[in-house]
């Protein structure tokens, strides 16, 4: 019980105990926030239903064991959340990529996490491929969620040594030879209340940016930077976006035919391009 005076009154305010427990486990990685139910009864399960879930890698790569572990747990708790109809808010997913079973994990996990409800508001994934891999294309509900406020997709090659310049060049030369995360060409798009867009080494279509741009008019903050397919060139268009202040866009392998518009953004404060 807390007291505060107002007005020469004394009143008192009654902490709500189980949110600040929620709140505070939504800020650890999912482990993290299992092992704090050692503290007391009200932390005991309490971990079960936080609405922000957070799947962050300690090593890369992982051994095996611990790899099978980390997908199980993954596995069990989105089936838990969607068996018990559960709310997800947040989804915070850090995962290695090594053959297609990893690419078709990825797909699944995002695709229940979407479809599962409406109340997803922010969507981190960050994508690390272990070796040079085939592309591979995300579930088309990736922006199908209305309350989505935040998506930030994040790719890499993860080299086991970086001990030279050599290893370092070969990296960059994967990083730019083919996008490693393709978006679908015909996503459902619903995510109307989109304030930040951040897609690193990801490619996209001309044609679903310009969709996503034209139907996210809330967006505050793009960043964007992608691989294209071949030669193709592109002509990105940005504009009538009231809200933005931070635009930033990243041509790998520009070529002098890639055109980028900008109008009628009167609120924008930063821009790189």
């Amino acid at each position: 019980m807390e007291e505060e005076k107002i007005n020469g009154q004394i009143c008192s305010q009654q902490l709500d105990v189980p949110d600040l427990i929620r709140h505070i486990q939504s800020l650890l990685t999912l482990d993290e926030a299992v092992r704090t139910c050692v503290l007391s009864k009200s932390w005991l399960h309490a971990w079960s239903t936080i609405p922000n879930l957070r799947f962050r890698q300690c090593a890369y790569p992982l051994s095996n064991g611990n790899k099978r572990k980390y997908i199980s747990l993954i596995c069990r708790t989105l089936g838990r959340f969607h068996r018990d109809n559960i709310p997800i808010t947040s989804f915070d997913l850090e995962f290695s990529i090594q053959d297609k079973k990893s690419h078709s994990l990825v797909d699944k996990w995002v695709q229940k996490v979407a479809y599962k409800t409406n109340c997803l508001k922010d969507l981190y994934l960050k994508l690390i491929f272990l070796k040079s891999t085939s592309s591979f294309t995300l579930t088309d509900e990736i922006f199908s969620c209305e309350n989505l406020g935040t998506i930030i997709i994040m790719t890499s090659v993860e080299k086991y040594s970086y001990n030279d310049v050599t290893s370092l060049l070969l990296m960059y030369r994967e990083l730019n030879s083919h996008p490693l995360v393709i978006i679908g060409s015909n996503p459902v798009i619903n995510c109307v209340n989109l304030r930040v867009l951040s897609l690193c080494r990801v490619y996209i279509s001309e044609e679903v940016l310009h969709n996503l741009l034209t139907t996210c008019r809330l967006l505050e903050m793009i960043d964007l930077s992608f691989l294209k397919k071949g030669g193709s060139n592109m002509k990105i268009k940005v504009q009538n976006l009231a809200h933005l202040h931070n635009l930033k866009i990243t041509f790998m392998g520009k070529q002098k035919n890639d055109i980028l518009e900008i109008h009628d953004l009167p609120s924008l404060r930063s821009l790189f391009c």
